[in-house]
């Protein structure tokens, strides 16, 4: 019964093919790979490594794990990571190593040249050679214009909670905001495809009084052709509407500075674009029912690049603001907004927040790379974060560095610093984000797959199968993600990396529970920014409709006056 090629819970009733084994990508990748591998569907003996006992009911796959032969004492990838773990320690112990000396240590010489490498990579970034799309365009737009306008006509006090399409929502920092906003909410829908992304999601968003709506694609909101379906929009609207707010963050891999690879043409690219003309259908949709008289609301979200008059136009001609989050708290991230929400001047949160630096963000006794090698002179400028980012390459890169004095023995030019990146703390707190927010309900999955997906039931001596361990809601990644087994010092001596979403890369990237937290921060919203950007929503609400959410009326940990 573990041979088939869909791998539907009918074919493996009690789970006994593997949780590692389960997403199988062979027969859509490959069907020769598959034929070759199908032969190969012996039990893992899991023998060694610390766990003598092994589960002979659990079954591996060759074609999954590249081992074309499986003899009676097969090693599970999970196994295998055990035994080089084991073995790296047994060496360290037996040299004598110390652990502390594999940390990455610098002089200022060295941290001075990774530090001006930096700079050019976040110019690159940010794309600063477009200066002229300046955050002042907006004002001089036309159709700008004509959305503030109709904005001052919209119906005061209101009362009715929102409707909300939260599109590519990833770990919901727009909700964060919302929520912080204290605007009233009756449905969202999430519409999100990374898994570990909607678990922060929703650890975060339940019992809260709202109904959520969760969806894994954008083409179940859209359609599947270049415009939007009719169709699919009415039943969105039928379903979940009238929506009355749409927030995006469109995939932006296809116009940063950094991917010298960039295609606007790309599938990935289209999203933008496609989110401005599924507000468009949604105004014909709504506003061909007597009862909707207004147009959707819309922030959408994207990188800063040259030439997008062709996305100008998706949006109604709308033009898009630029902000730079660096302006309103301790880190950079310049981005454009396409929004039809009246904004007001930002001058007077500017004047304070612009000042804040990270040097009271970070822990304790690290300090901003900057100071170390500031003058004198300079040591009162404020110091900012560089963005951060989300994929694997750029998430530690030397962009996030922070340094620790490690011994002030010997001459100045050979004093060593202790080099290591921001901590998923850290990124928290200078993102706006309530503490733990990502790195707690990541921390659970994670620690959930390690132990009950993998280490008890491929050690178990009563041939239980991960069904038996492993909470239900947590049974859908083994057919989401792919994972990886990686050494580790310490028990239970495996570190487990979990793959994300392809989105449009020719290979996956595996990410460690630190990573994936860092990934998914480097894919969020700055809350600060967007609140400024959404805080005329609340003139459209009478007083007493607000709403003060559990957890989410508190305080930046910097000066920050609220628009």
């Amino acid at each position: 019964d573990s041979v088939d090629f869909v791998l539907r819970d009918d074919y493996d009733p009690y789970g006994k093919i593997a949780y590692c084994c389960q997403n199988c990508r062979c027969w859509e990748t490959s069907q020769a790979k598959f034929l070759e591998y199908s032969h190969i569907r012996n039990n893992c003996g899991n023998s060694g490594g610390g766990l003598r006992a092994g589960n002979t009911k659990v079954f591996h796959k060759g074609c999954c794990h590249g081992d074309k032969k499986i003899s009676e004492d097969y090693l599970s990838p999970m196994a295998k990571a055990i035994n080089k773990s084991l073995a790296m320690n047994e060496r360290l112990d037996r040299t004598g190593t110390d652990q502390q000396s594999m940390f990455r240590l610098d002089t200022c010489s060295k941290i001075r040249t990774s530090y001006e490498t930096s700079k050019k990579q976040e110019t690159q970034f940010e794309n600063e050679e477009f200066n002229e799309a300046s955050d002042s365009l907006i004002y001089n737009n036309k159709v700008y214009e004509k959305c503030v306008k109709h904005f001052q006509q919209r119906e005061k006090n209101r009362r009715r909670p929102l409707r909300v399409l939260d599109l590519f929502s990833g770990i919901g920092s727009g909700i964060v905001v919302l929520k912080r906003l204290k605007l009233p909410i009756h449905t969202i829908v999430h519409v999100e495809h990374d898994p570990v992304a909607v678990a922060v999601c929703r650890a975060n968003h339940q019992d809260d009084g709202i109904t959520h709506h969760y969806v894994e694609t954008f083409e179940e909101v859209y359609g599947t052709n270049d415009g939007p379906d009719h169709e699919v929009v009415e039943a969105l609207v039928a379903n979940h509407g009238p929506i009355d707010l749409v927030l995006s963050g469109a995939p932006c891999q296809d116009y940063t500075g950094l991917n010298a690879s960039r295609d606007a043409t790309s599938r990935n690219a289209q999203y933008l674009l496609k989110v401005g003309r599924l507000i468009q259908k949604l105004d014909e949709v709504q506003m061909g029912s007597k009862n909707v008289k207004d147009n959707v609301l819309f922030l959408s979200e994207n990188v800063v690049f040259k030439d997008h008059d062709h996305v100008d136009n998706c949006y109604g001609g709308l033009a898009p603001i630029r902000l730079d989050a660096k302006d309103f708290g301790p880190c950079k991230r310049n981005r454009f907004y396409w929004t039809n929400i009246r904004l007001i001047s930002s001058e007077h949160i500017k004047e304070v927040a612009s000042g804040v630096s990270i040097d009271g963000f970070l822990d304790d006794g690290y300090g901003a790379v900057a100071r170390l090698l500031q003058c004198d002179s300079e040591q009162d400028m404020p110091v900012k974060s560089n963005a951060f980012l989300a994929s694997l390459s750029r998430i530690d890169d030397d962009r996030m560095i922070k340094y620790k004095l490690n011994d002030t023995s010997g001459p100045r030019t050979s004093v060593k610093y202790h080099i290591e990146t921001y901590s998923v703390a850290e990124r928290e707190k200078m993102m706006g984000l309530p503490a733990g927010y990502v790195e707690k309900p990541v921390s659970r999955l994670f620690c959930e797959l390690t132990q009950k997906a993998f280490v008890l039931p491929e050690s178990s001596d009563e041939k239980k199968t991960y069904r038996d361990f492993l909470p239900r809601d947590f049974w859908h990644y083994r057919k989401k993600c792919q994972f990886k087994f990686l050494v580790n010092s310490k028990y239970p001596f495996f570190q487990l990396a979990l793959s994300s979403p392809l989105e449009g890369k020719s290979q996956l990237a595996y990410y460690m529970e630190g990573q994936y937290c860092k990934h998914l921060i480097g894919n969020g919203w700055s809350i600060p920014v967007v609140e400024y950007l959404l805080g005329s929503l609340r003139d459209l609400f009478a007083g007493d409709a607000l709403v003060t959410y559990d957890k989410y009326d508190y305080p930046y940990p910097w000066p920050y006056i609220s628009p």
